[in-house]
């Protein structure tokens, strides 16, 4: 954080402290009046995609001039528009998945060197 970071900012960081990413999220959607639905419309999981998309294109931009700080804002709004899915999407815990699809990543990434030795051989034949 910079010197010039504005207090209620700071005050924000120390609540949001113990939270997971979904979890703060899932305050933003609450604080902005967005409470997840059963019933959802297309149109607003498509609008949360297309913002991605948008904040895609920015980090590619920032990546393409060297801007490290503009590549770092562009994740963590990526992030935040996925994790904002389960403030439109009842019953939608997009941390646990996360944590599934990583669980299942794992599964793929060799234990040791000699698993890592026989997944070679076997893709080697």
């Amino acid at each position: 954080m910079s010197d010039i970071t504005p207090p209620v900012v700071l005050e924000n960081l120390e609540l949001l402290a113990p939270l997971n990413p979904a979890e703060i999220a899932m305050i933003i959607n609450l604080r902005a009046g967005r409470v997840p639905e059963r019933d959802v419309h297309s149109d607003a999981i498509i609008n949360q995609f297309n913002l991605i998309e948008s904040e895609l294109l920015e980090g590619k931009q920032a990546a393409a001039l060297g801007d490290l700080d503009g590549v770092r804002d562009a994740i963590a709004d990526i992030m935040l528009l996925a994790m904002g899915q389960q403030g439109i999407i009842a019953d939608v815990n997009v941390d646990q998945d996360y944590r599934v699809m990583c669980a299942y990543n794992l599964t793929r990434i060799p234990k040791s060197m000699a698993e890592a030795e026989r997944t070679v051989a076997k893709y080697e034949k």
